[in-house]
């Protein structure tokens, strides 16, 4: 109910939008987001070619792999002297990964060095976005501006220290972008507030008035000829659904005036009619405002936290970024994450699962793998995800023997037959209960079960439980069909 109220009052507002969170949080929210549910985010650069980062006792992103090379003890250069940043003092100069760079690449000093082997040979913006979709995916986000101030498309800003300029010498976000709407992909762009490579190597990279516009050395001026001229370009340029920006801990929303930015987004921008943006545009805003908030890697509190939109982000690997390191036992399988995503769902939220691709540009072939099998099984059993919404009474139930069930809904259709879908994370047996919760008793022929139709099911009511029995063994259940081994998908219609 209180979802509903603060949807119908967000619905009265309308621009012009002001610069402050009263009125920026009073945006509806573009339905098409809630409605995919499952989306890809890809950390790739230069970085993936080192693609290494074993940092312990928690294994950090490869992505950050020269920031763990070169962090002092303390504090990192390129945050002095400001170091709030997790968990960068506490690295010191003898860490492995430091260890894994002299011993790898004993004759490369500075990143940049690194700019001659990221020619990206084999990058076919197509076969991505093809694996995308063939994943169940609705919408794909890259990082096309990381923390060492690379970016994948051409701007001022940063002149030959970008993709079409230098490296690949293509223009990754307008070829992704292109390739992504070609298989009816929403697209996105991951964007980083701060850059926090060394000013030594920045200065040497990138164009010269750059030079006292950095991060680390005049961040006043940095944000205001720099962050903001970079988010337009993108958004005047490629035109995304959706907007995701990170490193902002630093400093608050008012220091980096993210309102004023947001303002004109929602206003007056080429995308102010369908694009969503995340919770990260100041170091207070995270999970208070925005659009979507975002859970990383942690459990999050739902359902549909409070109200508002929101996304679980894992990745296939141990973080964000290709890892040379990272070992069988600790990489993500489709049925943990048919898990992940069907939890989320459930809870009114999104996934979004990071991908990881080499420096020669191909994806990972075990995640090409798991993205292929999610694929198969949201093809069988997708009208329990995409434009589902929470089920009013429980979101999950477990049975007495052990399986657990989790509920999503359909909207109800013009006819007013209501739909409800019960996944079940584990194959349940020819018999089992579910909860009505008070609904009336539905007929004997309403459970079916996704993906096979020739299942014979019929229910019977029993006080407050449905009885189920399944009166043949769904194909593949037994013997591994690529559909139907993750999970069950059960609907129930009245």
């Amino acid at each position: 109910m209180l979802q509903s109220i603060c949807l119908s009052l967000a619905a009265f507002s309308a621009p012009p939008y002001t610069p402050d969170w009263a009125s920026l949080d009073s945006r509806p929210m573009p339905g098409w987001f809630a409605a995919a549910k499952f989306g890809i985010k890809m950390h790739w650069g230069m970085y993936s070619v080192p693609s290494f980062n074993d940092f312990e006792p928690h294994r950090q992103d490869a992505a950050q792999y020269w920031r763990f090379n070169q962090a002092a003890p303390g504090c990192p250069k390129a945050q002095q002297p400001n170091c709030k940043g997790f968990p960068y003092g506490k690295m010191g100069t003898n860490n492995s990964v430091r260890a894994f760079h002299q011993r790898a690449f004993p004759g490369i000093t500075t990143y940049d060095e690194f700019k001659p082997m990221f020619t990206a040979p084999l990058f076919n913006a197509t076969a991505w976005a093809e694996l995308f979709a063939a994943s169940g995916a609705r919408y794909m986000r890259p990082v096309v501006k990381f923390g060492d101030g690379w970016t994948h498309w051409s701007s001022n800003t940063t002149g030959n220290w970008s993709s079409p300029h230098g490296g690949p010498r293509r223009d990754i976000v307008g070829e992704l972008f292109t390739a992504a709407r070609a298989f009816n992909l929403r697209t996105g762009v991951h964007f980083e507030l701060s850059e926090w490579l060394d000013p030594e190597t920045l200065k040497k990279v990138l164009p010269a008035w750059r030079a006292d516009a950095l991060s680390s050395v005049n961040p006043v001026k940095y944000r205001d000829t720099v962050v903001w001229t970079q988010l337009t370009q993108l958004v005047e340029k490629y035109q995304p659904d959706d907007i995701y920006t990170d490193s902002e801990w630093d400093w608050s929303s008012d220091w980096w005036r993210s309102r004023d930015w947001l303002a004109w987004l929602f206003n007056d921008s080429p995308v102010r009619d369908h694009v969503i943006v995340n919770d990260r545009w100041g170091n207070e805003t995270r999970g208070k405002h925005g659009g979507y908030f975002v859970c990383e890697y942690a459990a999050c509190t739902g359902p549909n936290e409070h109200g508002h939109a929101w996304t679980k982000t894992l990745s296939i690997n141990s973080r964000f970024g290709y890892n040379r390191h990272d070992r069988a036992p600790e990489l993500r399988n489709a049925s943990f994450l048919i898990k992940e995503l069907m939890h989320s769902a459930s809870q009114g939220g999104n996934l979004d699962l990071s991908v990881d691709a080499m420096g020669d540009g191909r994806i990972d072939p075990y995640h090409e793998a798991v993205l292929l099998e999610i694929g198969g099984w949201l093809r069988a059993n997708g009208e329990a995800v995409y434009n589902t919404r929470i089920a009013p009474q429980r979101q999950n139930f477990t049975t007495t023997t052990g399986t657990l069930f989790f509920f999503t809904a359909a909207a109800a259709v013009a006819d007013g037959t209501k739909t409800l879908f019960a996944t079940a994370t584990t194959w349940p047996g020819a018999s089992f209960s579910l909860p009505l919760d008070g609904r009336p008793c539905p007929p004997t022929d309403s459970v079916s079960l996704l993906g096979d139709a020739s299942v014979t099911i019929t229910a019977i009511c029993k006080g407050d439980e449905l009885a189920i029995a399944v009166g043949t063994p769904p194909m593949g259940c037994l013997d591994g069909g690529a559909a139907m081994r993750n999970a069950w998908s059960f609907r129930v219609a009245w």
